[in-house]
Parts: structure tokens; sequence; C-alpha cells
């Protein structure tokens, strides 16, 4: 070989190892987009006349349009004088996994749903989600768990990981975790009949938050009975489902018809109330659901039925006073729940005293941490996740504004309206 071959392919080699030193060029910043021309709740606030920046599928900035810069290379979207304000979250849903389901949820401004429980098939879809149609982003929990042959004993046993030791306890979380579970879901519940079931040990319920804990998931309680409640709160849970119930009867139902005026709830309950109100964690009480389910087991007649929900709304107006925090859920997947707004359960909340701006913080940033995702949605804070919705009208004036979605942004992406 040559002297000059050698000096050839030697600056050749140096060339190339001189480019594979230079740092890979830059990658063009993605496009922003402007929501402007509309009021802007951002999760805490109202702001009039209010601007949302996105870059790629984060909030870049959001604030007053008067102070608020917008990027050169900004694409405008028309808010068209509706109020913007964050995706709504279903916090509490089942078996949701099917993109044509989540697809109802998103055209009804729900972009996000949080499966707070799910058999081995809709798992599996969860961990390997499809491409195609958008629907509602998805969190989940998988199998919740429970006592062996503990709640629910009428579901499908890949539904549910019994636990009967805090080691085995510990095993199933590290189990679920390692399957992508955003969170945890326990069950605390005897199925309030003559033969009772098991429920989980005061050891193996304090495993189980304590494993979640340390892999930084959320721990949350499904408590039907406020028997349980002491439990779930001493074991040190993130969040609760459903609201506990005081004294379901026939003679308490006939009580509650004899006057119009809610009745007192019994002392040693409100206590208890106190107690999970001053944890200042979420409870997503989901009344619609226990209406079509507990008040139609427990009442014979339609005034029984509607006693039943009196108390129940009872319980949440005192949960109110005592300053508790609620989330939105509506528990789709029970009791021929429906895809979509859970309109009905707002008008619980409603009636229970709860204003339009709580039940909103409900619906998002209250909803985002029980599901374990504070920090991520449920708020337009630059960093937060780009879900959003447009709105026709002021859903703090007028609730019935959330039924009128104009525009849906799921991920930085216009994925209904303009």
């Amino acid at each position: 070989m040559s002297n000059w071959t050698k000096s050839l392919l030697l600056a050749v080699l140096l060339v190339l190892l001189l480019g594979a030193c230079q740092p890979a060029p830059a990658q063009p910043a993605p496009a922003s987009l402007a929501i402007m021309n509309g009021a802007l709740w951002d999760g805490s606030q109202l702001i009039a006349d209010g601007v949302v920046i996105l870059r790629g599928n984060r909030i870049e900035a959001a604030g007053p349009a008067g102070t608020t810069p917008i990027p050169a290379d900004a694409r405008i979207v028309d808010a068209g004088g509706g109020t913007i304000l964050p995706g709504l979250i279903d916090g509490h849903v089942h078996n949701a996994a099917e993109p044509e389901i989540r697809r109802k949820f998103l055209e009804a401004g729900v972009t996000s749903v949080c499966d707070t429980g799910a058999g081995a098939v809709q798992l599996r879809q969860y961990q390997n989600p499809q491409e195609g149609l958008p629907a509602a982003r998805a969190y989940f929990a998988g199998p919740f768990l429970s006592a062996p042959g503990g709640y629910p004993a009428d579901t499908d046993d890949s539904a549910r990981l019994g636990v009967g030791t805090p080691e085995e306890a510990r095993q199933a979380v590290q189990q679920l975790a390692a399957g992508g579970a955003d969170f945890i879901k326990v069950a605390l519940d005897d199925g309030r009949s003559d033969e009772p079931l098991p429920v989980l040990s005061t050891e193996v319920l304090q495993a189980v938050t304590e494993q979640a804990h340390r892999l930084g998931l959320t721990g949350r309680a499904h408590v039907l009975d406020v028997r349980y409640l002491d439990a779930a709160l001493d074991a040190g849970v993130d969040a609760i489902e459903h609201i506990p119930a005081p004294e379901l009867s026939r003679q308490v139902f006939e009580l509650w018809m004899q006057r119009d005026l809610p009745l007192p709830l019994p002392r040693a309950y409100l206590d208890e109330l106190q107690r999970l109100a001053g944890r200042q964690i979420p409870l997503t009480p989901t009344i619609e659901v226990l209406e079509r389910r507990t008040c139609n087991a427990v009442a014979r007649s339609e005034k029984e039925r509607t006693a039943c929900v009196r108390v129940y709304i009872e319980a949440l107006r005192q949960y109110r006073l005592l300053g508790g925090l609620i989330a939105l859920g509506s528990d789709y997947g029970s009791a021929g729940m429906a895809a979509g707004l859970p309109w009905r359960e707002m008008e619980f909340m409603q009636q229970a005293g709860w204003s339009n701006a709580q039940i909103l913080t409900a619906a998002t940033s209250n909803a985002a941490r029980a599901c374990g995702q504070a920090g991520e949605i449920g708020s337009l804070q630059p960093g937060y996740l780009a879900d959003l919705i447009i709105v026709d009208g002021n859903p703090l004036e007028d609730l019935t504004a959330l039924q009128r979605v104009l525009t849906v942004v799921l991920n930085g992406q216009i994925v209904i309206g303009d």
C-alpha cells in the first residue's frame, strides 16, 4: 500500500472519528399551539381573557392574554369566547380498556379515566394499547387486592388477588407495579350479608400501603361500610372509594320519609367522617352507583329508595361542612353505568352543597391525585400534560356548560373540534 493511500485512509478515518465525536444536530422544537379568545380556568382561578400555550404534549404557559407572549411559530386556536379548562378526569371506572369505550368519554370532555379494578383480559389491553381512534388516556390498578376468598365474591377471579400475609401483600404490589399499575386498590368489604366475607387484616393492609408508597404508587381503598374506614386511614391509604354509609334500614327510611328536612346523622358516624376530612385525602363518593346498587337492594319502595339517596346526600353534605376533599368518579362498568360525563354524580354533589368550583376541582386536580397523577394531569400549569377542553359557557356559573364541549385537546393534539 502506497504512502498516499495510507494517508488517504488515515484522513478518512480521522474525519469519521471527528464526526462521531460531534454532538448530534439539535432537533427542532415541536411547533406550539396557542389557544386564545376565551376565559381560562387553569384549575385554581378564572382569567376572563386567557391564553394557553402548548408545545409538544406539554403545557408551556397559561395566563392572561395581555401578559402571556405568543410564540412566533404558534398555530392560533380560537376558543370562540368559551371557557378553556383542564380535561376532565373520571377517577373511578372498571373495564374501560376498549378504545371505543374511552372514545365516548373523550367526546364528553373526559380526557383521562382511572380503572380501579380490571380482570386479565382488560389488563392485557391496558398494557398493550392499540393505535387508532383517539380515546381518553387510561391509568389502571389491575386486579385489586383482597383477603383470600374475599370481596368481590361475584367477579372474575383475575380481577382480584387474594393476599393473606404481609409478604404475599408486598409481592402482589411488586407484581402489579412490574405490570405497569399506576396505583394500587384494596377492598375492605365483608359483603354486608349474613355470611360475611373475609377482609384484609391490619398487618396485611399496612404492608400493601407501605410497599405501594415504597414504589411511588398511590394506595386506594374500597370502603362501603364505615366500620372499615379506621383501618384504611390507620394504614395510610391515599384515597377512599365510595362514601361509607351510615345505618341504612327500613326504620331509618321511615323516619326520613316523615319529614322534608334532613335528619341528624349519628355522632359516631360524623366522627368517622371528620377523621377522613382531617386527612385531606380524596373521597370519590359514587352516589349514583350506590343509588343503583345499595339503595335498590335495601329499599322496598320508591319512597324508601329516595330516602336512602337522601341519607347519602346528607352524608356528603356533612363531609363538605367538615372540610373534606372529593374526587369525581362514575364507577363505570358497575350497575349499567354509561361511558361519558358522570353528570348525575355531579348533580348529587350540587345537592349536597358543593360549589361549581369545588366540583370542577373534584373532576380535575383531586381526581388526578386519587389516580396518583398529581403534577401530570388535572391542571393547566406549565409542565403538565396538554389535555384540555373548551366548553360553551362558564361552568363556574352554570355547570351545564360541561355538557357543551366544543373542542378537546389530548396530549397536545386537537382530537375533537376545530
